[in-house]
């Protein structure tokens, strides 16, 4: 793939490290961000640095977008020195978390300018953006999906992907995927605290239930840092937040009703007001703790082999 040009809008956890796992790859790699900060940082690992989104589009063959939300994916691709300013006959890769009614607009507006838009959104945080081993959900017309120069780029960042559907589809599953795992997050915490609250120690709940029925990859996965007490965020509580505001308003706009969802997202609400926004998202068993916190009496490996 070292004849192909990629540029990266965004640079952040997700995009940066997108990035710089493609250069380890060796790929020649293009980078644009607003934040000084991700833009040193994206260089440091031997990324090209464009001074705006458009300049970056008119010496890339693909584009990769990971932004945090609708309002600056729209402003990256149309607005002044956009993405849409410099690209002639480009293919962009939207992996953003995102809403698919922003996602399905912006393909048909990006179409009349040059640019043929997938969308492709990723499960595995920032780790699995770093290693090449994130799980996409893609939306998109397969032609383009399946052949040079989006197929080479998505094989690259992924360990595994799925064509879900048209443009739109990705974004979607991936509201799908957040809606499920947030609410397994949150239940887990749930039991677990009264277990903690009945007495019983946080690592052997741990052991017990991830081997049973009832256990979860968000169980697996962030339990073991809630035993450590660390919730030093890799996904933060404000971004969980958010993304079960889309899935509810993706519901709303086809008259779909999402009661659980509803209240999951309220009680993600309450976290933020109570002041865990910014800490991860298994932050929420601080909701059901009163007395006895879930915790061990010694350090729980928090590595974690799924995705």
């Amino acid at each position: 793939m070292s004849e192909l040009t990629v540029g990266v809008v965004g640079l952040g956890r997700m995009g940066g490290g997108m990035a710089g796992h493609l250069v380890e790859s060796g790929v020649d790699v293009r980078g644009y961000d607003v934040v000084p900060e991700a833009r040193e940082g994206a260089a440091e690992r031997g990324v090209t640095i464009d001074g705006s989104a458009a300049e970056l589009a008119g010496q890339s063959d693909v584009v990769v977008t990971s932004l945090p939300n609708s309002e600056i994916v729209r402003e990256s691709y149309l607005g002044e020195g956009g993405i849409a300013a410099g690209a002639d006959d480009l293919v962009a890769i939207e992996a953003s978390t995102i809403d698919p009614a922003t996602t399905e607009a912006l393909a048909e507006e990006v179409a009349t300018l040059g640019v043929t838009l997938v969308d492709a959104p990723v499960s595995g945080g920032p780790e699995g953006a770093a290693s090449g081993t994130l799980t996409l959900f893609i939306g998109g017309d397969a032609s383009v999906i399946d052949s040079p120069p989006a197929r080479p780029v998505l094989d690259a960042i992924s360990k595994k992907s799925f064509h879900v559907g048209d443009v739109g589809a990705g974004h979607t599953t991936k509201l799908l995927n957040n809606t499920m795992s947030m609410g397994n997050l949150l239940l887990a915490m749930e039991a677990a605290s009264l277990g903690a609250a009945r007495g019983l120690e946080g690592d052997r709940i741990f052991e017990a239930l991830r081997n049973a029925g009832g256990s979860s990859n968000q169980f697996e996965k962030r339990m073991p840092c809630v035993l450590n007490r660390n919730f030093e965020p890799r996904f933060t509580v404000s971004f969980a937040r958010k993304d079960l505001g889309l899935a509810l308003e993706a519901g709303s706009d086809i008259d779909h009703s999402m009661p659980v969802t509803a209240l999951i997202h309220q009680l993600y609400t309450k976290a933020v007001s109570e002041g865990y926004g910014e800490e991860d998202a298994v932050a929420v068993a601080k909701l059901f703790e009163r007395d006895q916190l879930i915790e061990a009496d010694e350090h729980v490996d928090e590595s974690y082999e799924g995705y």
